[in-house]
């Protein structure tokens, strides 16, 4: 719960970043998700000084003063007012030279699409909205297939490597291949920059939520592979899958719906969100009932990766309909 909230709070402020900072904003975005990301630092600090013979207690409570510090700066500093503007992204042009039919034909195909910015009116017509539905849907499967390592990660390597010190040293380079989270943050921020050249509205959200889908099926795959040198590439997918999760997730919610209603959709897709992947628990019970439990499990979360494809073909076909129009 601390943790989904936090990470609500911690995007809210994201949206201020297209107003101070309106090219290469999605960079930005990703970048902040990067030091986010990186934040592991903070636990293999306190792990680090333990060894060193500091008690937990204290470097928690220095933790929780520079907590306070931070966010008494950072109050001070936010933005005293935010900027009134209008989402229109995803607003079909009109052309005075289109005759009655082709007018009266492309009102139809807008109808089987509407336009998010003119059809969410309350918080009930967010959460029946397809869009709404679709990506819930995909960050829930993406994310659960992400936690879902996190939390199995130190059981699967003892399994796999049958030796205390290997897995704490596997475990170091899982922390230290995260804090890389910067670099992979970057990339994802870019590569939505880059569409943006090519693409308008949601359409440009397409292939990087493409992406995360098959980085998740990626290292769901990883995980038939049992040997400990592919433990290294399940760090690095697992780093990316998590930089592209987060960052496509807040573009898309910029970009697909209307500005005014950004914090309360994130808000939204976080919480419902967060209550789906409780699930996770279920699958470890699962992956403990039987033998050959944990291979079910996998096969389980890489048919559910599969089928958070659907999310950006649904994106594509509905931004298609709409642009056939234009």
């Amino acid at each position: 719960m601390v943790g989904m909230a936090g990470v609500s709070l911690l995007v809210s402020n994201f949206i201020q970043v297209p107003f101070i900072l309106p090219k290469g904003s999605s960079i930005y975005i990703g970048l902040l998700n990067g030091c986010f990301d990186s934040s592991v630092l903070t636990f293999m600090l306190v792990k680090k000084l333990y060894e060193g013979g500091i008690d937990k207690q204290f470097s928690f409570i220095g933790l929780a003063i520079l907590l306070i510090v931070i966010s008494g700066v950072c109050t001070l500093l936010h933005p005293s007012r935010e900027p009134h503007t209008t989402n229109t992204n995803n607003k079909v042009p009109k052309d005075d030279g289109m005759k009655d039919d082709d007018v009266n034909g492309c009102q139809e195909v807008v109808q089987t699409t509407p336009d998010p910015s003119s059809e969410i009116k309350s918080v009930g017509d967010i959460l029946r909205h397809p869009l709404f539905i679709s990506h819930v849907v995909w960050i829930s499967i993406v994310m659960l297939k992400y936690i879902y390592f996190l939390g199995s990660a130190n059981r699967m390597m003892t399994q796999l490597l049958r030796d205390e010190s290997r897995v704490s040293y596997f475990s170091d380079v899982m922390t230290f291949t995260m804090i890389g989270s910067l670099l992979s943050s970057f990339i994802a921020g870019y590569t939505i920059h880059a569409m943006e050249k090519l693409f308008t509205g949601s359409m440009r959200m397409v292939i990087p939520l493409a992406m995360t889908s098959c980085l998740a099926i990626f290292l769901s795959a990883l995980a038939f592979v049992p040997e400990p040198p592919v433990l290294y590439v399940d760090f690095i997918v697992l780093t990316f899958l998590r930089s592209f999760m987060y960052t496509t997730n807040m573009d898309f919610i910029r970009l697909a719906f209307p500005l005014k209603y950004t914090s309360m959709i994130f808000g939204l897709v976080m919480a419902i969100s967060g209550i789906l992947t409780i699930t996770q628990y279920g699958l470890f019970d699962w992956a403990e009932k039987y033998d050959e439990a944990t291979i079910d499990v996998n096969v389980f979360l890489l048919c559910l990766s599969i089928v958070s494809l659907a999310h950006p073909i649904v994106v594509f076909y509905r931004e298609k309909s709409k642009s056939s129009c234009i």
